[in-house]
């Protein structure tokens, strides 16, 4: 590999290497990979993170196989931006998932608030327009305000730096911010230990017409920040900063 594009090359953080013909999606995937454009059009990630767990580099790689014509590009760019997402940190969101599962049938306003970053794409959708385009007026590769909100928080414009963001704008002027807990209950019904991995749903209600929107529709797990040490074999797998949850019944 060219020493530019290697791990240890962080002058130039994310390596793109556009691979003409698929031969080297062939070599790293298997031979015959590079002919599978819905899953290896673009591929790669990070290969290098600091102890302090910041990105230092990645390497994201073209499949030229499936830019050979005009009609191949929006979904090139529509996996592009999805794998630059998980190069920023982005992980899978589970928003307004019923665009994938068809329950309940998604409308328009559910389609325009699909995430870019939702985990997986049906083969049935190929090209992705026929899923995510809503008849063309929707871009499926356009962050959706789920990504942009996990994206202003990870990389936050703020009034101090916005000088070195030309075109941007304080994320925090135009959305809100909710935060909070979700409680296991004890005997009593009462909040007991608060709950990890719950999949948590914010969305915009219409003063008017009381109807939930689709489109501004935001998802977080609860106790994603959490980090603790949950020990080993050695010194056993609980310790004084874990809490042992007994199984409880919710809902």
């Amino acid at each position: 590999m060219p020493a530019d594009i290697l791990p240890g090359a962080t002058g130039t953080p994310v390596a793109i290497v556009y691979d003409d013909d698929g031969a080297v999606t062939d070599e790293l995937l298997g031979t015959g990979a590079s002919s599978d454009c819905a899953a290896n059009s673009v591929i790669g990630g990070i290969d290098n993170l600091a102890p302090n767990a910041h990105f230092l580099h990645a390497l994201i790689i073209l499949n030229g196989t499936c830019a050979q014509t005009s009609s191949q590009l929006p979904d090139l760019r529509y996996h592009l931006v999805r794998t630059i997402g998980r190069v920023l940190g982005l992980d899978w969101s589970q928003a307004n998932l019923n665009v994938i599962t068809r329950n309940p049938p998604p409308n328009p306003s559910d389609i325009a608030g699909f995430p870019v970053m939702h985990e997986i794409d049906p083969r049935s959708c190929v090209p992705v327009s026929i899923c995510y385009s809503n008849n063309g007026t929707v871009d499926p590769a356009q962050p959706k305000p789920d990504d942009q909100a996990t994206l202003s928080r990870l990389y936050p414009v703020t009034s101090q730096n916005i000088g070195k963001f030309s075109g941007k704008r304080v994320f925090s002027q135009s959305t809100a911010r909710i935060h909070g807990s979700v409680y296991f209950t004890d005997a009593a019904a009462l909040p007991g230990q608060s709950m990890q991995g719950v999949n948590v749903v914010a969305r915009w209600i219409d003063p008017a017409t009381r109807q939930t929107s689709g489109a501004a529709t935001i998802g977080s797990i609860s106790g994603f920040l959490f980090s603790g040490n949950s020990g080993n074999p050695v010194i056993g797998y609980v310790d004084k900063h874990r809490t042992e949850i007994r199984p409880v019944r919710v809902g």
